[in-house]
């Protein structure tokens, strides 16, 4: 029972950690991106901010490969095994 829970600590803190880490690299990513636009009457402080909700939705559908990974490779951590060998 000590091992399943510690599992799913572990599935849980995975998730936490790759959400907060997709979240900041695609808010860089979409701030990086604004100057390719021309809004000479926005600003930046608004603009990033704008960024913020989509960011969001990009470390969602992070967690949602996760997920499919898990289920198609029945192992809800098959992200942390390297090459082929785990995800056969």
């Amino acid at each position: 029972m000590l091992e399943n829970i510690n599992r799913k600590r572990d599935q849980i803190l995975l998730q936490v950690y790759l959400f907060a880490v997709a979240v900041p690299l695609n808010l860089v990513w979409e701030v990086a991106q604004i100057h390719a636009y021309d809004f000479p009457e926005s600003s930046s402080i608004r603009d990033i901010i704008g960024c913020i909700v989509p960011c969001l939705g990009d470390g969602l559908m992070t967690l949602i490969i996760l997920w499919i990974g898990g289920v198609v490779f029945r192992n809800g951590q098959w992200i942390l095994i390297p090459g082929t060998k785990g995800h056969s």
